[in-house]
């Protein structure tokens, strides 16, 4: 973690102005205000300065000094960063990314649902006024409601489908980590619909799945394809 003004931790070496000081568990190079600080006594971390951050000690039993800029985080130039220095900056950023990338997935998943539910209920709807493999023949609210959330469930598996696809399957950037497809994940849909309607009047639930599911991923993985071959030649 990096430090902030008025994190507190003691001196390990003598202060006079310059030595080190250990905070949150870290060692670190300090100065103070001109005043010696002997080891062990503890300090505050007052304000930003070279080598490292400048420090004042903390009398023992006194109530806490508010500082100016209290909490903010100080960043030290690039030759004054220990391994440490280095190692917490790395940690944080990754942890920051990846926290990132799961609030992304979460309002991406939310958003294919909609629309995977969106597109479920248009293709229920056509398919009974078109009277697709008999589909006047069932019962209109389970084949909707069906239709809604089988479309919902396979735009939410196409959404991190595509993600993993186009960035770990096709040539990506280097740092892509997880990049969707709207138009793999529209096409996978219109996969999934043709492989539904083709083999529904067979009343093999199996052979309907597998048909669905498969034509799903191959027009979602085709599509993906296609639309990075244009981006490449454009």
């Amino acid at each position: 973690m990096g430090v902030r003004i008025g994190d507190t931790g003691r001196a390990v070496t003598p202060l006079s102005p310059s030595g080190y000081v250990e905070i949150g568990g870290v060692r670190r190079s300090a100065t103070t205000e001109g005043t010696f600080i002997e080891p062990g006594r503890a300090v505050v971390v007052v304000r930003g300065g070279p080598p490292g951050f400048v420090v004042r000690a903390v009398e023992p039993g006194a109530p806490a000094e508010a500082l100016p800029h209290q909490g903010e985080e100080l960043v030290r130039a690039e030759h004054q960063r220990t391994r440490a220095d280095v190692a917490a900056a790395d940690r944080d950023a990754r942890q920051k990314a990846w926290a990132e990338l799961k609030r992304r997935m979460a309002r991406g998943a939310a958003a294919a649902g909609a629309f995977g539910c969106a597109a479920g209920l248009t293709n229920a709807a056509l398919g009974r006024h078109f009277d697709w493999a008999g589909a006047t023949a069932w019962a209109l609210p389970e084949l909707l409601l069906g239709s809604a959330a089988a479309g919902a469930l396979d735009a939410v598996l196409l959404y991190f489908f595509t993600g993993w696809f186009v960035a770990r399957v096709l040539p990506a950037e280097a740092d892509a980590v997880f990049e969707p497809s709207l138009v793999a994940v529209l096409a996978g849909l219109v996969g999934a619909s043709l492989g539904f309607w083709v083999y529904a009047a067979t009343g093999d639930v199996w052979l309907v799945a597998r048909w669905t599911a498969g034509l799903s991923l191959a027009f979602a993985a085709l599509a993906a394809g296609l639309a990075w071959v244009v981006n490449v030649l454009t």
